[in-house]
């Protein structure tokens, strides 16, 4: 079935929120990296301020150009990672899978953690998403009896959190639509409470077989 881009065919106001969603939570796709460049600013924040206070005027310059040599690059990175991902991406439907059990209840310290998700370019209702978790689940279990079976079992036991994975479920259990289990990093600030209170859930995703996948919080209006 052909897919389309959701943001060609409606208003553009819904395009600009669309984007301002991509570009307030594209830096939590990949908290490692934020997290070390975060780290290393603050070491040269601390190393700045020590040697200023050795007297020389032009040592303080360590602070504001540590900040701008590395805090710059993320921040342009981030908005080239929104900017995509409202052009090319693609609104889908997700229904989740199994997810980091802090999600499940609500917190003040933000941020998030890791779930997997099973998703389709393809227009296939929720109902039918959720009938494979079903099974899915009852596979990992069991661990199935055919190859297929077997197949959509152990991705459910690979508990490791990989950027851009999506796993291709077998389509003999889709009746033949592409079906992606796909690795997704869920910002508590995404989640209309903070923390999950339901399986279903609206995403952006680049298209292929491997890429973006973004969950983004309900649009109003």
């Amino acid at each position: 079935m052909e897919t389309s881009n959701p943001l060609e065919n409606n208003e553009t106001e819904f395009s600009s929120t669309f984007e301002s969603h991509a570009r307030l939570f594209t830096a939590k796709q990949n908290p490692p990296w934020h997290s070390l460049g975060m780290i290393f600013i603050a070491c040269l924040l601390v190393f700045g301020f020590m040697l200023s206070q050795g007297s020389s005027a032009l040592v303080s310059l360590i602070i504001p150009l540590g900040v701008a040599v590395i805090g710059v690059p993320i921040a342009l990175a981030d908005s080239v990672k929104a900017k995509r991902l409202a052009k090319q991406g693609i609104l889908v439907n997700a229904i989740l899978v199994q997810a980091n059990d802090s999600l499940y209840h609500p917190s003040n310290s933000g941020g998030g953690a890791p779930a997997l998700v099973v998703f389709s370019f393809e227009d296939i209702p929720y109902k039918n998403l959720g009938a494979l978790v079903e099974r899915a689940h009852m596979y990992r279990q069991s661990g199935g009896t055919t190859a297929a079976e077997k197949k959509l079992g152990a991705i459910l036991r690979d508990e490791r959190y990989i950027q851009y994975r999506r796993v291709t479920v077998p389509q003999e259990l889709t009746e033949g639509a592409v079906v992606y289990m796909a690795d997704l990093w869920i910002n508590r600030k995404a989640l209309p409470q903070g923390y999950l209170q339901t399986n279903q859930l609206t995403c952006i995703a680049t298209p292929g077989a491997r890429g973006w996948l973004l969950l983004i919080p309900p649009i109003s209006g």
